[in-house]
């Protein structure tokens, strides 16, 4: 994925009419994403988010398990490359991580986080088998206030827009519309985990 900087103004309309969908159910959202934190359901709950160790500029076996608990299995080449020093240590893709901010969340995220962030995915999409679900769960994994878990059930939701992260960025300006979102937290809602989580699991929950 190339990241396009400037989402159309169809994009933005799709990203914002999904998360007004989820706004407008406020209750039955917060049931859902309750339901999901729920310990005797079969859901990945906030392991994936919580798994340990989780060092932020290196990729470690707990992450390509985190992103398994999202009912993904690992490649063998997704396992045998992400871990071999070519890409971890020093290498490529952990050198690429340094460069993409620990602490901006998306909506204050410059051009140039963005770049950063897409070359790392780029690396990680680029291994045989991995794929652009594998490769933007691991980003969120390690970025979760920057990026946003992106799959097929997710996309369908927001009506499948094309310059995914620039356009919830756009949208997710909106201070007010971020207040709102957070009121569908419900009082079990883990205060580590990110806005971008919290609407990933409401759009999958309510697709689901």
């Amino acid at each position: 994925m190339t990241t396009l900087l400037v989402p159309s103004r169809t994009d933005v309309s799709k990203v914002r009419t999904g998360l007004d969908r989820l706004l407008n159910r406020s209750s039955d959202t917060s049931v859902d994403i309750s339901s999901y934190l729920d310990p005797d359901k079969a859901y990945a709950r906030d392991r994936f988010d919580r798994l340990q160790p989780n060092d932020p500029h290196e990729i470690s076996p707990s992450d390509l398990l985190a992103v398994t608990l999202l009912d993904l299995s690992t490649p063998i080449d997704f396992l045998t490359q992400l871990l071999s020093p070519s890409y971890g240590g020093a290498g490529r893709l952990d050198a690429l991580l340094r460069d993409v901010p620990t602490n901006v969340p998306l909506w204050n995220a410059t051009d140039a986080d963005l770049r950063a962030a897409d070359a790392a995915w780029n690396v990680i999409n680029g291994i045989h088998g991995v794929g652009w679900v594998r490769a933007g769960k691991l980003m969120a994994r390690k970025r979760p206030l920057l990026i946003p878990i992106w799959d097929t059930v997710v996309r369908s939701f927001f009506g499948e827009p094309t310059a995914v992260w620039a356009s919830f960025r756009e949208v997710l300006r909106d201070d007010r519309l971020r207040e709102r979102l957070w009121t569908l937290a419900p009082a079990d809602w883990p205060q580590d985990m990110s806005l971008l989580r919290l609407v990933d699991i409401a759009a999958w929950m309510y697709r689901r």
